[in-house]
């Protein structure tokens, strides 16, 4: 089903949230090609029950592949939910950090090589960069995306292609 551009203009217009009617303008306008929302969300320090419900959007990735928050938070203000990070992994694919704490920055073939250099802030070795390269075609996941539908889901995490 096709919609009148001015039409929906017409709809964002209506919104009264300034951030909102940009961020909605910018899906709109083709700007974003994917959604990504939080599928495993955990608990804050403190808190007796996760942060936020599983499923909640918490960003976009633009058509430079650049990560957009799309935070959400408690009446005190606390931020609950949204991309706080993101890293282009090694396996093709976006890792994000959620405000909750879900963590996938580092792909699952990456974290043992990261883990074993003491900081794993710092880059590999090229010595690290072959084991998480044997340790990613040992696995046989698929590099990249791979959308069934227009959906994928990873590591707590799932994207959604933005089609209008």
């Amino acid at each position: 089903m096709t919609v009148q551009h001015s039409l929906i203009n017409g709809m964002i217009q209506n919104i009264p949230d300034p951030k909102l009617r940009e961020t909605y303008g910018a899906i709109a306008s083709g700007k974003f090609s994917i959604a990504v929302y939080c599928m495993n969300p955990q608990r804050l320090p403190g808190e007796k029950r996760n942060a936020h419900k599983k499923g909640v959007l918490i960003g976009y990735i633009d058509l430079k592949n650049r990560c957009v928050d799309e935070p959400t938070a408690h009446q005190d203000g606390t931020v609950v939910s949204g991309i706080e990070t993101s890293r282009d992994r090694f396996d093709g694919r976006k890792g994000f950090k959620c405000y909750c704490g879900n963590w996938s920055i580092q792909a699952p073939e990456e974290q043992p090589t990261f883990e074993k250099s003491g900081n794993p802030a710092l880059p590999p070795t090229r010595q690290g960069l072959e084991e998480i390269f044997a340790a990613i075609t040992k696995s046989g996941k698929v590099q990249g995306y791979d959308f069934i539908n227009g959906v994928m889901e990873y590591d707590g995490f799932k994207l959604e292609e933005i089609k209008l």
